[in-house]
């Protein structure tokens, strides 16, 4: 965890856009049908082992991992780096929260 926050600190250092990929089971299983899917994902400057089960079967291929590194864990971290750096934080994708009670 400590090392990608360290490599994502210096993308942002570098300036420049760059794509991390938090890279689940599912992502694996997709890329290995979605060719495009594949090629973004090969294209990433990081990709992350979001998960025991992916660490297990990039070991069984031979790659070296120290152990998973899952997004959701990672990001109040990646948002208090940003706060002691100033840098921006912009999140893609999240679905609007719908709240079943009023205040």
């Amino acid at each position: 965890m400590d090392e990608a926050l360290r490599k994502i600190e210096g993308f942002v250092d570098e300036g420049g856009p760059h794509l991390v990929a938090t890279v689940n089971p599912e992502f694996v299983m997709r890329a290995q049908q979605d060719p495009e899917f594949a090629r973004v994902l090969g294209s990433a400057d990081l990709c992350l082992p979001d998960g025991a089960g992916v660490v297990w079967a990039a070991r069984r291929q031979g790659c070296s991992m120290r152990g998973p590194v899952a997004g959701t864990d990672m990001l109040p971290l990646l948002a208090a780096t940003c706060t002691r750096r100033s840098f921006p934080l912009f999140l893609l994708g999240a679905a609007p929260v719908w709240r079943t009670s009023s205040r």
